[in-house]
This record gives C-alpha cells, structure tokens and sequence, in this order.
C-alpha cells in the first residue's frame, strides 16, 4: 500500500532535524459509529470529521478488547494483552515490555503523556518510557467525587475533563518542550460514564434520542470532547510552528448503549465494544484517504515506526498499516476482559477469545458452552448466530483461535494478581458487584 512517491516524502521529511512532532490522541469509550466520518448521523465530531478529511482513514479498525488499560497497553506495546499481561483492568503492566515511548525516546524523540483517568495513571505501569507523565486529577471538577479507597487517603481524583487536560498540554508546552521533536499522548475520558457533558452539549441531542435520555448525554460528551481535540491539534501546531505534526487518533473501546444487553463495556468483544476510529494525519506526507484494510491498535507502533524510518520492534505483533499489501483476510485478535475467579453479578466465566477474518467474526467461551459465529457483511449487528449453519468456518477459527492462544500466553500464566485499589475502579463503574 505504501507508495513510491509516500516513502520518498517521509525519508526527506526525517532527514537532519526535520523529524516530525507526533500527536497519539485516544478517546474513551468512543464508539466509531458515533464518529460523522464513520457514518453517523448526527453532528458529534465535526472536529474530527475535519481532522478526517485530511487523513487517512482506516474503516474498520479493531481495539484488542473493551477495558481501558488493557487496550492501551497494547497500542503502547504492540502486543496482544494475552502477552503483556494486562488481560483486565487493575492489573500493572510489567516494567520488561519494551514500549512505544521507549522507541521513540531512544531515537531522540521528547516523550510526554497527559492522561484523563485512573485506570491509565502511573500506577498500572503505562507511564514506561515517558519523560513526562501528567496524571494529575484534581477532587474538584472529575465525575466521581471519591477522595479515598482501599482505607486510604488519594490525594487528588479519579479523572479530569477533557478541557483541563488539554489546558494541562498547553501549559507544558509552554514552558516544557526543547528542540527536540516531540511524542505527545493524550487520553480524553470524557465520553465514559457517568454521562455528564457540560451544559448545552446533551440538549443538541435530546430530540433525536427522545427516549433514550443516556444517548444524548453520551452524544453530548461525544461533542464537548471533540471540539477540545479540535483546540489540542490547533495549540501543538501553533507552539511548534517549525514542526511538522503526524496526528493519530483512536479509542481504546466503545460502548454498549444496550445493544445485546450490555449497558456500558468491559464484557464482551461485540462489535459496539471493540470497534474503534483509527485515523492517520500529516499534511503533505500522508494522502487523505480511505482504507478498508482491516486494522487493530496492535498495528500502530509498526505504522509510526514505519513513518518515521524507525526499525520494528520483533516483539510487536502488528503490522505496518502503510505497507501491507496481502494482509486483507489476516485474522484479528480480541479478548474478553479475564477474571481468574468470575464476576459477581454477571455472567462470564473464564476467558472469552474473539476473532475476525475477513467477514467472518467468531466468539468462543469454552467454561459458558458458548460459541458465536456472525457474517459482519449481512449481520453487521451479529444478531444471527451462524455456529451451527457454518461448522467449517467456526471450526477454522477454533483453530485460529487455539493458535493465536498458544503462541501469546506466556507458559504458567495465569493472570491472577490482585486487582489494586479496587474501590478506584468500583467508583469508575469497572467491578459490578
């Protein structure tokens, strides 16, 4: 897929001191269904609609799972949570993997994260290779007002609106950067629960969601986030003028809104779950675009990497999105959040795997006796469970399946390791009991 004329424009763009800024932008719990240039129909991202239009877009686009941590440790990683271990929220991601941010700041690159909620703080291991890493949520102005847990005193939050951690990168850039080209992470939280936009963003939507006062209030959150990526992308190019900006924006999981009966997320690998948007921007050097290869976070430290001349790590398993010519039917890999011992109050039991070729989505539990099988392209919904009516193809994907396990469980895994500061994650809405 990559171009001659593409690759000619990013190996002049790295030469000498040209490398560009890069801008990592991940939304919370943001649909791709609920994106203008996904399809939707309604007004909530005309930001990122713009932002789109000079992109290249990647139509379906896969996070590895519906969990805030896990997901964002593969994008840092490249590697499939099975491998780095974080298979649910709560769980540290072990100080060996070698990340995203390391690569970069061993090639020179100023590295800086500003994140918006405690599953990805400090904590959980996701600030490896940041020389910088803002996770600062103030008591006052998040959506959970807890002040302690686990019997201990937090000083600080759980979370902080999208406008104060874009105020937060403002400030830094300010004050912060050198000369040195710049890797910039900024996680938004705001369209998670609880639904709480500010006022004025849930009212443009309540007339087309007159019975269904959540999806407004979610939509709401949709837009104020959106017009704050709008003013991160305006406010880095306007501190950096003498840089280039290589802009990607994804999300780490969608939400459930209902659909099968899942109220939010964190329980399924549904398509309203683990799709994503995936879009990738840099004026001049990447051609706006559309694309229906097949994409997955997994994918994107071998893009950068790829863009920016750098080598590929062999511990990723990923591809480079711009130079993947073949890779249309490669299978996808998702995983079900995986709680040693269950979950109080719902149903799952041990692991849940998914995966997707092609059209084909399938979905195996082994300890629930459950297998799926969904023909995306006539049941984009999967409402219609073809197991029985397709054995062969469930069965190659059993096998897929069994591969994929084989190859990325570390030998004695387990999983166990307690989940830590569990009330933070009660307050969040991540333990049902």
């Amino acid at each position: 897929m990559r171009s001659a004329i593409l690759v000619c424009l990013v190996t002049c763009a790295c030469g000498g001191d040209r490398r560009p800024d890069v801008l990592l932008v991940t939304i919370d719990t943001l649909r791709a269904d609920h994106v203008g240039s996904y399809g939707y129909a309604l007004d909530t991202t005309p930001e990122i609609d713009r932002l789109a239009r000079e992109s290249l877009v990647f139509d379906v686009a896969y996070a590895p799972m519906g969990t805030t941590c896990p997901s964002h440790a593969t994008l840092l990683t490249g590697r499939h949570p099975l491998a780095h271990g974080v298979v649910r929220n709560g769980l540290e991601l072990p100080p060996g993997e070698e990340t995203l941010p390391e690569l970069l700041a061993d090639a020179g690159w100023r590295t800086a994260a500003f994140v918006s909620s405690f599953p990805v703080s400090r904590r959980f291991g996701v600030a490896q290779g940041f020389d910088h890493f803002d996770d600062a949520f103030p008591s006052e102005g998040g959506t959970s007002p807890r002040t302690e847990w686990a019997g201990e005193d937090v000083p600080g939050g759980f979370d902080r609106s999208a406008g104060d951690t874009v105020d937060a990168v403002e400030s830094w850039l300010e004050h912060g950067p050198t000369d040195a080209p710049l890797f910039l992470w900024v996680h938004l939280f705001d369209p998670h629960e609880p639904y709480a936009p500010p006022a004025g963003f849930a009212e443009r939507f309540e007339a087309d969601h007159p019975d269904q006062p959540r999806h407004a209030r979610y939509d709401g959150e949709i837009r104020y986030t959106d017009g704050e990526v709008g003013r991160l992308v305006e406010r880095v190019e306007a501190a950096r003028p003498d840089r280039e900006l290589l802009f990607v924006l994804t999300a780490d999981h969608g939400q459930g809104l209902g659909d099968h009966g899942i109220a939010t997320h964190d329980r399924s690998t549904y398509e309203m779950e683990v799709r994503v948007p995936l879009l990738v921007r840099w004026p001049g050097r990447v051609a706006p675009a559309r694309s229906d290869l097949p994409a997955h976070l997994v994918d994107v430290p071998p893009t950068l990497a790829g863009l920016l001349g750098l080598d590929l790590r062999e511990s990723w398993r990923g591809i480079d999105l711009l130079d993947a010519s073949g890779e249309e039917e490669r299978p996808l890999h998702l995983l079900r959040p995986y709680f040693p011992g269950g979950r109080p109050k719902l149903s799952e039991v041990g692991f849940g795997f998914g995966v997707r070729r092609g059209r084909w989505k399938y979905f195996e539990a082994s300890a629930e006796g459950r297998r799926e099988l969904y023909d995306l392209e006539r049941d984009p919904d999967e409402r219609r469970n073809l197991v029985l009516e397709r054995p062969g193809v469930a069965e190659e994907l059993a096998r897929i399946v069994a591969e994929h396990r084989a190859r990325e469980m570390p030998a004695g895994a387990t999983y166990e390791g307690g989940v830590r500061d569990r009330a933070g994650l009660e307050a969040l809405g991540y333990v049902d009991e």
